[in-house]
């Protein structure tokens, strides 16, 4: 697994716990990446679980009310119904990546994908209440995908806003705070003239019920 080698500002340090019913039984916390004590531990594992391409471990990231919400441009070009990818949705997306399949022959697969930046631009994550943080992340990452013609890169530029969440778990006999991700804004741009994707056009072509023309 790759370290998470950050350009600019992103400090890791662990942040508050968030409010629970003391009622309801903690969740165990999951083996394999460190708990998610801190949202950028938590976006450490987004992105190791993008690189690894380790699906049970992207998922873990994500809370079960998870949305990824588009761009106009990827709606229209698309004629998506709504926004936003569900959790259900992004899930379905991230498993065609991660495991090299395609929704049909439109698209060739993901063989790699690479972080070259994940930097979080404020100096600390904002509380903007109902118990969510956000951030704003500068993001540059390459997905690598296979042709009839050789490998392609497709490269990821720009900004996403990113909100989490924090729930309490089980963790060695102790409660722990867990966070997971509520919602990524996509505010990446395409370059006209290179091989640059808005993020939310690239998961689109890899939506298993989309079917592109």
């Amino acid at each position: 697994m790759r370290k998470w080698m950050l350009c600019g500002l992103l400090v890791l340090t662990a942040l508050g716990a968030g409010c629970s019913d003391e009622n309801d039984p903690a969740k165990p916390a999951p083996e394999g990446y460190p708990l998610a004590d801190s949202p950028d531990q938590l976006m450490e594992n987004f992105l190791n679980a993008h690189e690894d391409r380790d699906l049970a471990e992207y998922v873990l990231c994500l809370d079960d009310g998870f949305r990824f919400d588009l761009q106009q441009a990827t709606v229209d070009a698309f004629q998506l119904p709504a926004a936003f990818f569900t959790y259900a949705q992004e899930v379905a997306i991230s498993e065609q990546m991660f495991s090299g399949g395609t929704p049909g022959t439109v698209v060739g697969p993901i063989t790699d994908i690479n972080f070259a930046v994940l930097s979080r631009i404020e100096d600390q994550w904002s509380d903007v209440g109902g118990g969510l943080r956000e951030a704003t992340f500068e993001v540059i990452l390459a997905y690598t995908r296979s042709t009839t013609e050789g490998d392609n890169q497709v490269a990821i530029r720009g900004r996403i806003t990113v909100r989490v969440m924090s729930e309490q778990v089980a963790d060695g006999g102790q409660t722990r705070t867990r966070f997971r991700l509520d919602s990524i804004v996509d505010e990446t741009a395409a370059v006209k003239g290179v091989d640059d994707q808005l993020w939310g056009s690239l998961k689109a072509e890899y939506l298993p019920e989309l079917v592109i023309d």
